[in-house]
């Protein structure tokens, strides 16, 4: 990632864009790459991670409740 455009406030992403979360970053990087990971075997953090990853990419259909699926 080259920039990004956030929230200043949002404590997470900021470390995500300053390269302080390599695990989130290889899990996104892996999931693009079409590899599944065994999402049990993860954080509830990184869980939530690979579940939006999954929405966004049209891997996983959205629902209000995708977290909780």
């Amino acid at each position: 990632m080259y920039s990004v455009i956030s929230d200043p406030l949002d404590e997470k992403l900021t470390e995500i864009a300053k390269g302080n979360r390599p695990d989130i970053v290889d899990l996104i990087y892996t999931i693009m790459d079409g590899n599944d990971p065994n999402i049990a075997g993860l954080s509830k953090e990184l869980q939530e991670y690979a579940k939006t990853a999954n929405v966004i990419l049209g891997k996983t259909l959205y629902s209000d409740s995708w977290l909780e699926v």
